[in-house]
């Protein structure tokens, strides 16, 4: 598993994940892999997230790991209330701006690219691009 709940103790004391979910372990196993599902959707379209999320250890991209657990712990903290430490909350404003920032291609994270197959047998032959769709900005004018 890419997070166990061991390892939220870099963000959060033992003792209140404990707390929160009344020492049953299934309950936060269930809100990392909701939040996993949750940063896959942001990062699908550039970036392999089999790939990223299967990597465990030091093979695990850190920023994705901090944002990850910023994640979980908020989502922890809104099953007891609605009134988050200010920290916790800090962390998810954190978290959730990084995630849109490299889903907009505004960050580029260092993680694998997702491979697309061009001449169609099946097999990936290059990386995907980032491409954006839009236009500029519309400004209006009296003429």
């Amino acid at each position: 598993m890419f997070l166990t709940a061991s390892e939220l103790t870099t963000r959060q004391l033992p003792e209140v994940t404990k707390l929160i979910t009344g020492s049953d372990q299934k309950i936060t196993n269930e809100i990392i892999l909701e939040a996993i599902d949750l940063f896959k959707g942001y990062l699908n379209s550039y970036y392999d997230t089999n790939e990223v999320f299967s990597k465990t250890g030091d093979e695990r991209n850190l920023t994705v790991l901090r944002h990850l657990k910023a994640v979980v712990i908020y989502d922890l903290h809104a099953r007891r209330s609605t009134t988050y430490n200010e920290v916790v909350k800090i962390g998810y404003e954190e978290a959730m701006r990084w995630l849109e920032a490299v889903s907009q291609g505004k960050i580029k994270p260092i993680l694998p690219l997702l491979q697309v197959d061009t001449d169609g047998d099946g097999l990936p032959d290059r990386d995907s691009e980032f491409i954006k769709f839009g236009s500029n900005k519309k400004y209006t004018s009296e003429f």
